[in-house]
């Protein structure tokens, strides 16, 4: 996963990255700059055999933290979608897809992201993704926005706009918002000016709309 997103999003800052198994409460992982905890049950063999490809997943996620929340920060309060959002569509798609193949990449997302998205909005709980975390009506509807929903719309802009500018816009991101902290304006910018294209309405679309029965499979 390291080599995998320095070259997509630019040099790992640091010369150090330990990744610990710990016990942890209701966590999966929990990232810090140069340190990752990661749920000891993950590497369990019955874990591992009920929930295919979690540990990859889970592994993948927090280590694309070093970028999105360590190397460029943002208000993790107001904005949250924005690190857990990239992390996740970075780590179900993106990951899979060169580390194994498109295959397993689509099992991944359809796990991860398609099939809770399509069963909350089915049962009329889509949210508003870019909104303070204390604003959500439940934990759970929080962790849809930025952990399923948020991803989707970063997917939807990397269809839009195409591989070689979405990856162009997040190596730009990093690279001028390094050890600083962005904003949401910051990252559309970036995806506008990699790619030439109007990008507001998309944005809303995912971002700041819960209309996600647009988007449900059929």
């Amino acid at each position: 996963a390291l080599t995998i997103f320095e070259e997509l999003l630019g040099p790992y800052p640091y010369t150090e990255l330990d990744i610990v198994s710990v016990p942890l409460n209701g966590a999966a992982g929990v990232e810090f700059p140069q340190l990752i905890y990661i749920g000891q049950g993950y590497y369990d063999a019955g874990q591992t055999l009920q929930t295919p490809n979690a540990l990859d997943f889970t592994v993948a996620h927090e280590v694309i933290h070093e970028w999105f929340y360590a190397l460029v920060g943002n208000n993790q309060y107001d904005h949250a979608f924005i690190d857990e959002g990239l992390t996740n569509f970075l780590s179900a798609q993106v990951y899979f897809e060169r580390q194994y193949d498109e295959a397993v990449a689509e099992r991944v997302v359809d796990r991860y992201l398609v099939d809770p998205f399509d069963s909350t909005v089915r049962r009329g709980d889509d949210q508003i993704v870019d909104q303070p975390t204390d604003d959500f009506p439940t934990g759970n509807s929080y962790v849809y926005a930025a952990y399923v929903k948020a991803p989707l719309g970063f997917q939807a802009i990397q269809a839009e706009i195409g591989d070689t500018a979405f990856f162009a816009a997040l190596r730009a991101y990093v690279s001028e918002f390094q050890f600083r902290v962005a904003t949401p304006d910051d990252l559309i910018a970036a995806f506008e000016e990699a790619s030439g294209e109007e990008l507001d309405e998309l944005w809303r679309h995912w971002f700041e709309a819960a209309e996600g029965e647009r988007d449900l499979q059929d």
